[in-house]
């Protein structure tokens, strides 16, 4: 997908007209029609305002965007795997793919997936010393609410965090999706995940009554249909 058609997606996702897409640019609407066409470029830093300006999760553009310009993500290939011995409870799948990326330079929420996929096959806890390195790792993004890798990482390691812990950082998840309709589907299906499993984890039925729970009920009666699902 070259970043043209990614943009265009980018845009009919979020329900935007172009001149939303370009509201805090130097940009002409006639022109960045051109751009959405394939036929004028448009400069890196004007990009990078543009998917900063209308919450596009970067990671996941680029992604998209990366393989028509030549680039292999063998992260990503890794990543497919890993998940894949997941759904297929291959343990044993997992364990090698684990080791595999421990042992290279890979991206250290990579590395903290795998741990976290392998602990949940096998059934086993967490280390604090593991725990800890989850926390540093979200928390030295500028805002880890809006990271697709954080996000996940809070997805799949919620369960082993101390329940305060878990609440203070589902507060910051509701308090940044809280026009939950504004976001792409792909947020949107990454949020209401990550709210379901949140409601999953909650083992006092007393705490169905925090103010959080409230929120997620709220976030998820509001959700408006996605034809692709």
């Amino acid at each position: 997908m070259k970043i043209s058609e990614a943009l265009r997606k980018e845009r009919q996702d979020r329900n935007l007209k172009q001149k939303d897409m370009i509201k805090n640019l130097a940009i002409f609407k006639s022109h960045y029609s051109q751009i959405e066409h394939g036929k004028h470029r448009i400069y890196a830093e004007d990009l990078l305002k543009m998917l900063a300006d209308n919450n596009i999760d970067y990671h996941h553009f680029f992604d998209e965007v990366a393989p028509s310009y030549g680039f292999r993500n063998d992260n990503s290939e890794l990543q497919k795997e890993m998940s894949q011995a997941f759904y297929e409870a291959d343990v044993k799948k997992a364990e090698m793919l684990k080791d595999k990326i421990l042992q290279q330079n890979f991206p250290m929420e990579y590395k903290l997936h795998a741990l976290l996929i392998v602990a949940e096959l096998k059934k086993t806890k967490l280390d604090a010393k593991t725990q800890k390195e989850i926390l540093q790792s979200m928390f030295s993004q500028n805002d880890w609410t809006k990271n697709r890798d954080t996000l996940r990482i809070f997805g799949n390691a919620m369960k082993y965090f101390d329940k305060s812990v878990r609440r203070t950082l589902m507060q910051s998840v509701l308090r940044t999706y809280k026009n939950i309709n504004n976001f792409s589907d792909g947020e949107i299906i990454r949020i209401a995940t990550i709210c379901v499993n949140y409601l999953f984890n909650i083992d006092d039925k007393h705490d169905f009554q925090d103010k959080e729970v409230e929120q997620i009920f709220l976030l998820l009666k509001s959700l408006e249909p996605i034809p692709a699902f």
